[in-house]
């Protein structure tokens, strides 16, 4: 910590940005599922196709609608669970982006208060 930095009560810079850091390192395949321009529901739809044809599967040789197949792949267990999962790690992803910007907001307030105090100092920088 330097004299500025303890000198205006705020966490040093370098811990910040290493907090930051892990929090964004850690949620990097998370944020590549559900961020901008992710690739959650590509995800998705594979899924709801891997259970439509599970269904054609369970009604081989048998009279069944598409509206009836794609009912059924909604309401496949495989599809269900994934949803569920997927669910919770968004929850995570959009708790996990709140802390990091709670981070940068620290950052923005720290900054602010050690310029507060470089002009409250004066030029004599004591």
């Amino acid at each position: 910590m330097t004299e500025w930095e303890e000198g205006a009560g705020v966490t040093p810079l370098d811990v910040l940005h290493a907090q930051r850091h892990t929090l964004i390192t850690d949620s990097s395949r998370i944020a590549g599922w559900y961020g901008n321009f992710g690739s959650w529901d590509a995800h998705r739809k594979s899924m709801l196709s891997l259970c439509a044809m599970r269904v054609r599967l369970d009604f081989e040789g048998q009279k069944i609608t598409e509206a009836q197949v794609d009912d059924r792949a909604h309401a496949h267990p495989e599809y269900v669970a994934f949803l569920a999962r997927t669910d919770g790690e968004r929850a995570a992803w959009i708790i996990t982006q709140d802390t990091i910007n709670g981070i940068n907001e620290r950052i923005k307030r720290d900054d602010h208060a050690l310029w507060s105090r470089r002009g409250d100092m004066g030029a004599s920088g004591r």
